[in-house]
């Protein structure tokens, strides 16, 4: 039924355009909104038996047939197959008809409208709810998180990887059609804005992993997370519009969600350049480095690090970080440093020498070299130095 200050709101806009006096009846028969304020609260039989009989439309003739009740049109306010309520019209019913169908014609169209931005508000006010918890519970409430996923519309079942998308504020709204409008969007997508200049996708595609099928699941999701960027970032490309992706983590339940979404906030903080597609798996070797305290790291390596010189230093953490860049091929690591390939390998000889080890022939010292690399990266970063003063 309908509330009164939706009521009121309806009056007020029919009013401007019609000196007719018009009055709106709840269930009750009670008239809770009128251009006429005498006549609220007042009992209105015809709009009762409207709302509890058969009768559509319920036309007034003399001022003496229901007591209090003027002469005019009363007819049922219908949405979607449901009586809302009664409009009622004052005046002679030949002369008001076609004016009183246009009325109730009219307040059913705007509280359509009404109800259409309610549902809205509703829908906008659980999102931001949803991106909330996403964004700072780490240990969201099961049932809660999974029940406002549903009453949103999006499965809990459904793998996700999630996609942090940074782009300019005036381009965000570019960006997301486009996104909507790629072939391989999904209906168990989500899309959050956690703030002016970003995207949060939650990117799904395939249904979840049955036993025995993990490893090629895991591929393909993500294949498919990069197709879909790569797809968005051709399309902005002539558009001379300048986006970043960061690909995070994939996630089978809701409740992960938050640490997909703080791996693709690492992505951004630890990768360089914009207009890039970076995946968290490909820096994942990184991210579980700096997982380890600093103080773990400088109680193994701190008197390898403290017995290097400036220059031995600087050699181990270009040449180290080149290799573990490539997979510790020698070819590619060269490749990346600019250095001849004869020319990295004396110095990466010269290296393993000085250290003591030969990662090429031991895996755990392929191992000791990763680790030392990044002890040596982050005993370089100024909060270190700044701690260790």
């Amino acid at each position: 039924m309908l509330e009164v200050s939706l009521a009121e709101k309806l009056i007020e806009q029919i009013t401007r355009y019609t000196d007719y006096n018009v009055n709106i009846m709840n269930g009750d028969g009670i008239i809770i909104a009128s251009r006429d304020p005498d006549r609220i609260s007042a009992y209105h039989e015809p709009a009762w038996r409207i709302l509890h009989g058969k009768e559509d439309i319920i036309t007034v003739d003399s001022d003496s047939d229901y007591p209090g009740v003027s002469r005019g049109i009363n007819m049922a306010i219908e949405i979607d197959g449901r009586r809302a309520g009664v409009v009622g019209v004052t005046g002679d019913p030949d002369e008001i008809r076609p004016i009183a169908l246009i009325i109730k014609m009219s307040i059913e169209t705007m509280i359509r409208y009404e109800d259409q931005k309610m549902r809205m508000l509703r829908r906008r006010t659980k999102e931001e709810c949803l991106l909330e918890m996403i964004l700072t519970d780490e240990a969201p409430d099961p049932g809660r998180l999974r029940g406002l996923m549903k009453e949103l519309g999006y499965r809990t079942d459904v793998p996700r990887t999630a996609v942090l998308c940074r782009t300019v504020k005036s381009g965000r709204q570019a960006v997301l059609s486009l996104m909507k409008s790629s072939p391989l969007y999904r209906k168990d997508d989500i899309l959050l804005l956690p703030g002016e200049e970003y995207i949060l996708l939650f990117k799904s595609g395939i249904s979840a992993p049955s036993p025995g099928q993990h490893t090629a699941i895991l591929k393909e999701h993500q294949l498919l997370a990069g197709e879909y960027l790569q797809w968005i970032s051709d399309h902005l490309s002539p558009r001379d519009m300048v986006c970043s992706f960061y690909a995070g983590t994939l996630q089978n339940t809701p409740l992960q969600y938050h640490a997909a979404y703080m791996h693709c906030k690492w992505l951004e903080k630890h990768t360089d350049g914009p207009g890039r597609i970076v995946s968290f798996y490909d820096h994942i070797g990184e991210y579980t480095a700096q997982c380890i305290p600093f103080r773990e790291l400088q109680q193994i390596y701190s008197v390898y690090g403290d017995a290097m010189p400036e220059e031995l230093r600087a050699r181990c953490l270009e040449i180290a970080g080149s290799l573990i860049d490539s997979d510790f091929n020698i070819a590619a690591a060269a490749r990346k440093t600019y250095m001849h390939k004869n020319t990295f390998t004396y110095q990466y000889n010269k290296l393993c020498g000085q250290l003591g080890i030969d990662p090429r022939s031991s895996s755990l010292d392929k191992w000791f070299m990763t680790f030392l690399y990044y002890y040596l990266k982050r005993a370089a970063a100024p909060e270190s130095r700044e701690q260790h003063k």
